[in-house]
């Protein structure tokens, strides 16, 4: 049986169930022209390792006769689309329980839509995020690792809206020959182009409310950090310090590819000095998540590279920084980002696994305290949505609600901002509103950051580039 349905067993035992296998009919081959195109790009690009959708020897006793060995099952759930009955729960992908429906989407250049369906009623949702669109083995084995997340989580699930399946999508040898020379294309042509990507900040005056409309909040200019050849800064946050504007960033040399935490300081006019570095670590740091609480200033960067969320206090802000505790330990959590809400602190990020996306599955956790104990929330993920799951900045408040900016993925890592409504915050679920989305303007192809102080506002953006080539525009 695909691996990943062996995963979602395995899954499943873990959250305390009784899991039992029951094979109902002969394994159904893959579909000719879509295994062929993974053979072929296994060959092409020499991948190596395992990967979720090929077979591989079940579990013992998964051709016995399974559950009903032991009793009735409480739920069967449909791995192979062929269960008789409505009370299966099975996953459909565009509205189609066939497997070909996922590899239609990837040979599409997008994600499908995947649905847990119970009775003919969705019991959970997810858009899987694709990291790279030219490679159709690690794009499945993203959305299969989210399959799995939505399954495990559809189990306990209360029923939902209705649900009209869609008619069973068909997959042609041309349309994998078509992925395969396309494939090829983008990566002879990035070669011949040269191309790359820039990320930059920028900074104006804090204007009045949120950020909530779509064709104007990008008229009032942004000023930008000089660009640097050598390097990259991205993941702006701004405090208001003493009488200073400070911004702290993600600067990533290209000679380390190694991130660090830097800070820019602005002159009464607004004007930046020098990005100097602040936090250096042995690993990968981004996304400064800093914040004010209990007299002292404190700050999150992202250390997935290290699996660990590390919480640091400024020694002297902004530039000694001493490590006060590790939150959370053997986890890739991306873009934390914590807010104090009526007593409870949380914890907003983004988790994945060994083949998921870091873009698409947000998680929280809380804790009576800052530095702890921080409690996982029992439906993790809570959100698998590629258009509005990765943090994007710190939370904001405003005419009495709370609303969290997050990362747009659909299109490439950081095409947008989402501006999301909170609805439902507890220890049981979580719920929010797409109110906006923000699309980039000046020139750049994306922006995943969005900060304010008092008196500022900061953004970042990404340019693409070609033979070391980058315009910028406020």
């Amino acid at each position: 049986m695909p691996r990943w349905q062996v995963l979602l067993g395995e899954r499943l035992a873990g959250l305390g169930h009784a899991v039992a296998w029951s094979r109902i009919a002969p394994a159904r081959p893959d579909p000719t022209a879509f295994a062929l195109l993974l053979q072929l790009e296994a060959l092409l690009y020499r991948r190596r390792g395992p990967c979720l959708a090929e077979r591989i020897d079940p579990a013992p006793g998964a051709d016995a006769a399974g559950a009903d060995a032991a009793g009735p099952a409480d739920l069967t759930i449909d791995l192979a689309g062929d269960v008789a009955g409505a009370d299966a729960l099975r996953l459909v992908a565009d509205g189609s329980p066939e497997p070909e429906a996922m590899a239609c989407a990837i040979l599409d250049g997008r994600g499908p839509h995947l649905a847990a369906v119970r009775n003919g009623r969705v019991l959970a949702e997810a858009q899987p995020a694709l990291e790279n669109r030219a490679m159709i083995t690690p794009s499945l084995d993203q959305v299969l690792e989210r399959a799995v997340d939505l399954l495990a989580g559809a189990v306990a699930a209360p029923a939902g809206g209705n649900f009209a399946p869609a008619l069973p999508p068909r997959l042609a040898a041309a349309s994998a020959v078509r992925f395969l020379v396309g494939s090829l294309a983008d990566k002879v042509l990035g070669r011949l182009l040269r191309r790359g990507e820039t990320w930059n900040i920028g900074w104006r005056p804090r204007t009045a409310g949120i950020p909530a409309d779509p064709a104007g909040w990008t008229q009032s200019p942004f000023a930008w950090l000089p660009w640097d050849p050598g390097r990259y800064v991205a993941d702006p946050f701004v405090v208001e310090h003493e009488g200073r504007t400070v911004i702290l960033c993600e600067e990533l040399p290209f000679a380390t590819g190694r991130g660090v935490i830097s800070a820019v300081t602005l002159d009464a006019e607004g004007r930046p000095g020098p990005p100097r570095v602040v936090l250096e670590r042995p690993y990968h740091l981004s996304y400064p998540f800093v914040f004010r609480h209990g007299g002292e200033i404190w700050m999150i960067p992202e250390s997935s590279a290290n699996r660990t969320v590390e919480l640091y206090r400024a020694a002297r802000f902004p530039d000694s920084w001493e490590l006060e505790a590790v939150l959370i330990r053997d986890l890739c959590a991306g873009d934390a980002t914590v807010e104090l809400i009526d007593g409870t602190w949380w914890l907003f990020c983004t988790t994945t696994g060994p083949h998921g996306s870091s873009w698409d599955a947000l998680s929280l956790f809380s804790a009576p305290d800052l530095r702890g104990p921080w409690r996982p929330h029992p439906g993790n993920p809570v959100l698998i949505d590629a258009s509005a799951a990765r943090p994007a900045g710190a939370l904001l408040r405003h005419d009495g609600g709370l609303w969290r900016v997050a990362q747009d993925c659909r299109a490439r890592y950081g095409a947008g901002l989402a501006l999301c409504r909170i609805d439902r915050l507890d220890g049981e679920g979580f719920g929010q509103s797409v109110a906006a989305r923000l699309a980039p303007a000046w020139g750049a192809v994306g922006c995943h950051t969005f900060n304010r102080s008092e008196r500022f506002e900061v953004i970042d953006a990404v340019w693409s580039t070609r033979r070391g080539r980058v315009q910028m525009a406020g």
